[in-house]
């Protein structure tokens, strides 16, 4: 029976006694009778992938991992199987743990990001198995959650309960705590333990029990800033560095106490919290009285000083008034005295200028030959008592 193989694909051709051979296309054959053709599934991986191939071989089974791109035509006289995988893409802040074994010695390395990594057939990755966080309960934490292969190289938080805290007085409480912590050496972390976060939770226990069990109950209220200070813990600080963790702070959420307790608390809160309010009421109602008051003496003090101002200006405006008038009346004096003692002046100097004429006229009558003694005589006769004037009548 003729058969076509065309470009890019490929067939096992088998006769009855189990040999057999592969042809590749493109090609046209001739299938016997005693003969089989089965066609070859192509796998393949993508840049992001890689192909496992198992050989058989003399009974033995060899792997090889291929990196892709790349393919493999499944031939089932040399193939056990081909399996397509995804390589591992990691980050820049994570890292993957591995393991290759050579002969009877086994060697780790790591692997950081960001890389795409295709192990080699004689490698495998470290499987990591935590306690991690309980989903349903934020603060429990539950051995073997947390599993995964590629390590996180990032700060990272876990909130935690510490239960069964009991005080020196008897009183069993819960903590509640969240911690900042951070893998800074992972080769110490491997070799120092298999569950850092249970490491750490013991530690964080073992600290808070130490530090409760040293106090009565309302002296652990009276210090539970001190559970956000790492000074408090220094079992958690010492285990941290020995598995190459660092923590970098522990923040005190709050507490739990018996239902009983916490009401005796809230109505002992409660009541402190009335106090405090109606001690703030009455302080700002003194307040406020105060300040009426302190503002009403203000208003009178400031009327007060108002007034005398006022005076104050009504006196000056009197003072001013009268120092006017006794001005005005001093200048109008002046201005009589000025006055008569101009008239006075005029006076004489008219006086004066008559006298004047009066000598340049006798000094001109002596230059005419006029006996001056005789003229003043004659000025100074006796005057006449009386005159009688008689005026003639008009004859018709």
């Amino acid at each position: 029976m003729p058969l076509t193989v065309y470009e890019g694909e490929r067939y096992l051709i088998t006769n009855t006694r189990g040999v057999g051979h592969v042809v590749r296309g493109p090609d046209r054959i001739f299938v016997g009778v005693n003969e089989e053709a089965q066609r070859l599934f192509r796998r393949s991986a993508g840049p992001d992938q890689y192909l496992v191939i198992r050989y058989r071989e003399l009974g033995q089974i060899r792997i090889e991992h291929r990196h892709g791109p790349c393919f493999e035509f499944e031939n089932p006289l040399t193939h056990e199987s081909i399996t397509i995988k995804n390589a591992e893409k990691l980050n820049s802040n994570e890292m993957l743990v591995v393991y290759k074994q050579e002969q009877e010695l086994i060697q780790r390395r790591l692997v950081p990001g960001p890389a795409i990594f295709v192990p080699e057939s004689n490698e495998w990755f470290h499987q990591f198995k935590w306690h991690g966080q309980d989903l349903e309960n934020l603060g429990k934490i539950r051995p073997g959650v947390h599993q995964f292969t590629k390590l996180q190289m990032i700060p990272s938080q876990i909130y935690y309960d510490v239960t069964e805290v009991r005080t020196n007085d008897d009183i069993l409480i819960e903590i509640q705590l969240m911690l900042f912590y951070e893998i800074s050496d992972v080769d110490r972390m491997l070799n120092g333990s298999t569950d850092p976060i249970a490491d750490l939770i013991n530690a964080v226990a073992s600290d808070v029990i130490s530090f409760v069990s040293a106090l009565s109950y309302q002296d652990f209220l009276q210090q539970t800033g001190l559970l956000s200070d790492m000074k408090t813990y220094a079992q958690l600080d010492n285990r941290a560095d020995k598995i190459g963790c660092s923590i970098s702070n522990v923040v005190y959420r709050g507490y739990k106490a018996p239902q009983k307790l916490q009401a005796i608390q809230l109505n002992a809160i409660t009541s402190r919290t009335n106090l405090k309010i109606k001690n703030e009421l009455d302080n700002m109602s003194n307040e406020i009285t105060s300040f009426k008051l302190t503002k009403e003496m203000d208003r009178l003090d400031l009327k007060q000083q108002v007034d005398q101002l006022r005076s104050e200006m009504k006196h000056a405006i009197d003072q001013t008034a009268k120092n006017h008038e006794i001005t005005l009346n001093q200048m109008k004096h002046q201005a009589a005295i000025e006055e008569e003692d101009s008239l006075a002046a005029h006076q004489l100097e008219m006086k004066k200028g008559d006298k004047d004429l009066e000598i340049r006229f006798l000094k001109e009558l002596k230059v005419l030959g006029v006996d001056i003694n005789a003229y003043l005589k004659g000025q100074q006769e006796t005057p006449v008592a009386e005159e009688i004037q008689i005026h003639p009548t008009t004859m018709l």
